[in-house]
């Protein structure tokens, strides 16, 4: 049965697994985990490194302990899928440690960026709850002529 799977097309399922919805919700909880690190404790990317191998090795024991007669090519597979899964967890990390000085600034002025966010979509349920919406486009149209019109 696993004969005509090749390592690569696991490697881009999991990679594509990284946009499901069983895997997507895990990333503002990952990213608020390698956010809240302190600067002297390890590295955020460690971290994420840690992360993804933790994530690997629950994946890998699964298959091990819940498929009957696991074959060299099904484990090969299985770390190939792995391998693509992690790589976005990974460049979301090191993104995240080159960013440390963007995450301070936003910590610093939180209350603003929550206000400011309150207030946009408040404008947007009124523009919503009142069938205005289109003013919202008509604007865009005029500030950006490129921009899509409303119209139908």
């Amino acid at each position: 049965m696993l004969n005509g799977l090749n390592p690569l097309i696991a490697f881009l399922a999991g990679l594509a697994s990284f946009v499901s919805p069983c895997v997507l919700p895990l990333v503002p909880a990952y990213l608020a985990y390698l956010g809240g690190r302190r600067a002297g404790a390890d590295s955020i990317a460690v971290a994420g490194a840690a992360f993804v191998a933790g994530l690997s090795l629950i994946f890998i024991l699964f298959f091990y302990v819940f498929s009957l007669g696991a074959t060299p090519q099904g484990l090969s597979l299985m770390i190939a899928y792995c391998l693509g899964l992690g790589l976005p967890f990974l460049a979301l990390a090191f993104g995240l440690e080159n960013a440390r000085p963007l995450v301070a600034y936003v910590n610093a002025h939180r209350r603003a960026i929550d206000l400011a966010s309150a207030a946009v979509l408040v404008v947007m349920g009124v523009l919503l709850l009142t069938n205005r919406l289109t003013w919202l486009s008509a604007g865009l149209v005029q500030l950006i002529p490129s921009w899509p019109s409303p119209s139908l």
